[in-house]
């Protein structure tokens, strides 16, 4: 039994004529007839009674039609349904990003969006997370766009800025008078760290390897508050973007530097490549690579860089 039978019998029990039946269904008769008939071998009942004159439902016919209208309605209900759902979320954007940009950046891209007053009415929700906590959320499509610190070959992801990097210490530190430091100041340092899933972690390594230096990791977390908290009481330093209000720890950000030049990462705007997003989320993604990041299209050397 499929919908098209079920759909075939409800318009023929409704017209009870062949001929029109097949019309309204823009079918052949013999189509319809084969339909019905192969039906009938299903249930092995007589669904209609037929003569020259009129076609009739049978009695079983009759008692199989009101549980056919039951499964047409449900199905038109649940229809409707999804389409009312489709339309709600095309006026719901979901923004992931990393927790070092909720100051610096996202309450301004919030505000020039609603200055437009058909965005208004669109509502945002908003997760903050690790940048590799904001990849996996694309990956899963719990969120339609996203700010992060990693590249993945699935999602579509666009340079937009630079992000200043720096070595948080504790405010009695040694070098918390210092306005920048490099590698050599701290080497020998006991460093605070996040996990190796961090875009952070890989960045540290990297400017250890690059030194032919081996970092010496005291303390190894998995969210940034902790590490912060670690610093703030001296028992490390760490290497780390600025955070709005320090997460309320006692600890002061030196401009890290190599080579003479202001150490940066790159924060990507992405989006899951095989996704279609909805008209709102395009939206949202034009407007944030048009007016907010315009220098997204002219090459990493005319990125921004942010705190």
């Amino acid at each position: 039994m499929t919908l098209l039978q079920l759909q075939y019998f409800k318009t023929l029990a409704t017209l009870l004529n062949y001929t029109k039946a097949a019309q309204s269904l823009h079918i052949s008769q013999p189509s319809l007839s084969y339909s019905i008939s192969e039906l009938e071998k299903e249930f092995q009942v007589q669904l209609f009674i037929r003569d020259k004159r009129q076609v009739k439902l049978s009695k079983y016919g009759l008692a199989f039609l009101p549980y056919v209208d039951k499964v047409l309605t449900t199905l038109e209900e649940s229809k409707q349904k999804l389409a009312s759902i489709a339309r709600e979320n095309k006026s719901i954007i979901n923004l992931g990003y990393i927790c070092s940009i909720s100051d610096s950046v996202i309450p301004e891209l919030i505000q020039k969006f609603k200055q437009d007053e058909i965005n208004r009415k669109i509502s945002i929700s908003f997760v903050e997370e690790l940048s590799s906590s904001i990849v996996k959320k694309l990956l899963d499509d719990e969120i339609d766009l996203g700010f992060f610190a990693h590249q993945n070959e699935e999602l579509e992801a666009l340079p937009v800025c630079y992000q200043n990097l720096y070595l948080a210490v504790a405010q009695n530190h040694h070098l918390a008078n210092r306005k920048k430091v490099e590698l050599q100041d701290f080497v020998n340092e006991p460093l605070v760290v996040l996990g190796k899933s961090s875009n952070l972690r890989a960045l540290e390594e990297n400017l250890f390897l690059a030194a032919g230096k081996k970092p010496n990791i005291a303390y190894e977390f998995q969210e940034t508050h902790a590490t912060l908290q670690f610093v703030a009481m001296g028992m490390g330093v760490a290497v780390t973007p600025h955070f709005p209000g320090n997460y309320g720890w006692p600890v002061k950000f030196i401009q890290l530097q190599v080579k003479q030049k202001d150490f940066k990462r790159i924060i990507y705007l992405g989006w899951h490549k095989n996704r279609d997003l909805s008209p709102t989320v395009l939206e949202m993604k034009d407007f944030l690579l048009k007016k907010v990041f315009p220098q997204s299209s002219e090459g990493l050397a005319n990125l921004v860089t942010i705190k």
